[in-house]
Order: C-alpha cells, then sequence, then structure tokens
C-alpha cells in the first residue's frame, strides 16, 4: 500500500494515539480498523507526489504511475464540482469507519472537543440569555463571535476567567453571596445606602473612594482650586463620554 503523503501515511498505520480533533481523523480512524480486519500483512511505501513534473510518465516506475493517475482523477473531479458551483465534495461515512459526525446533515471529518460542547450547551445558554433578558436572539445574531473568541483566547488565562466575571457580575459580592447563601444580607457592608451590593457598586464605591484620596492628597498639598478641579473634571468623562473633554 503507498501513499503520497508522509504526514498522512504516519496517521493511518502508526501505532501513536490518533486525535480525534486532527484533521482527516474520519479517514485516517477508517484505515486503521480496516487494517485490524484485513487477513493480510500490509507493507508501506511513500511515493514522491508530483514527479510528472519533473520526469516523462514512462521514466516513472509503477508506483509512481499510480500516484500521478490518482492525482489525475482528484483534479479532475475539483474541476466538475467547480462547474456545477460545489465549493465541496459530499463527504459520506466511510465502510468500517468507527464513528462519526453529523452535523446539519453533514459530516464533520474530526471530531471537534469545542465545536461539539458549543452545540451541546450553545442553545440552552441563548434560552437561558433571553428568559433573563441578557440577550435577544436579534442581538445574539449580531455579535461578531468568533472575534470575540480570538480576543478572549489572547488573554492571559487569569483575565479569561476574570473578564466574564465581571461582565456578568457573577463576583463575590453580596448579592450573590447572599444567592449562595454565604451571606445573611446582601448589603454593601462599606455604605449603609446600598441595600443590595452588585459589581457596579463595588467599582462605583472604589472608584469615589480613590477620588477622594487623590482630592485630600491634593488638599494637604495646597495644590491650586483650579489644578485641583481639573482632573476631576476630567475624570467624569471617563464614565459619562458625552461631557466632552473639559478645556485647560
Amino acid at each position: 500500500m503507498a501513499r503520497n503523503g508522509l504526514i498522512a501515511l504516519d496517521k493511518s498505520f502508526s501505532k501513536v494515539h490518533l486525535s480525534s480533533s486532527g484533521a482527516q481523523f474520519d479517514l485516517a480512524s477508517t484505515i486503521r480498523t480496516l487494517l485490524c480486519h484485513l487477513p493480510l500483512q500490509v507493507h508501506l511505501r511513500h511515493v514522491k507526489g508530483h514527479l510528472d513534473k519533473h520526469r516523462p510518465f514512462s521514466q516513472l516506475d509503477w508506483w509512481e504511475q499510480r500516484n500521478v493517475e490518482v492525482d489525475s482523477k482528484a483534479q479532475a473531479y475539483r474541476r466538475l464540482l467547480e462547474s456545477t458551483g460545489c465549493s465541496a465534495a459530499s463527504n459520506p461515512r466511510f465502510f468500517h469507519e468507527p464513528v462519526s459526525l453529523f452535523i446539519d446533515g453533514v459530516k464533520s471529518s474530526k471530531l471537534d472537543q469545542a465545536h461539539i460542547m458549543e452545540l451541546v450547551s450553545l442553545p440552552a445558554l441563548r434560552a437561558y440569555w433571553s428568559s433573563k433578558d441578557r440577550l435577544s436572539e436579534q442581538s445574539i445574531r449580531k455579535v461578531n463571535w468568533l472575534s470575540l473568541a480570538r480576543a478572549m483566547k489572547a488573554l492571559p488565562a487569569n483575565l479569561q476567567r476574570w473578564t466574564p466575571k465581571h461582565i456578568s457580575g457573577m463576583t463575590g459580592v453580596g448579592k450573590f453571596l447572599a444567592i449562595w447563601n454565604r451571606s445573611a444580607k446582601s448589603s454593601c457592608p462599606r455604605c449603609s445606602s446600598c441595600p443590595v451590593e452588585d459589581h457596579l457598586h463595588t467599582a462605583a464605591a472604589e472608584w469615589s473612594k480613590r477620588h477622594l484620596a487623590l482630592r485630600t492628597w491634593m488638599q494637604t498639598q495646597q495644590t491650586a482650586p483650579e489644578i485641583e478641579a481639573f482632573p476631576f473634571e476630567y475624570l467624569k468623562t471617563v464614565r459619562q463620554p458625552s461631557l466632552g473633554v473639559p478645556t485647560v
């Protein structure tokens, strides 16, 4: 048996564990399964591809000629698909293929764990978001999820966990401590004016605390009132961009 791809040859006939998430897992796993059932001893041979570009067909050995013929048939089939406006050939389940994953009637050539998890969990998650008025079906379709996924994966591992927690607000604040039965009350422990402490209140309280500390320090340094007022007017635009940047 011969193939012209060393990687494909290794995947199909190696004894090393075959990853189900690797490319062409369906074909490689089928070949391995067939080898286990064949009452024959298979000898492997690597044949270099496209040798007809360097030597006449008549000067190629039998294996090399068969490889050229197979390539020609594959190219002819690709041209046939293109002529009919088809971008990809059908991928039916192979005879003796041990396991297959069909998505909307189309077989996947590999078992992508992340994609499978998405197919299983995402519908229920979207329904939950809609029931909580977090995201509607219309807004879900407007989100560029691929770009968002790339941006999240580019973050360090700790920020990948921190970001969704604080976006959703499910952090160790009074609101959720009460829901999780970790606290008898949900109010803010630092101020009596907030009956339910959430992540937004925590940030606002810390924001006010830092402002007060900065203003106190500037006053102890006898900062001119105009200079003292400017940074706080500027900082207001962080939370209220519509105010515009103040002028000196």
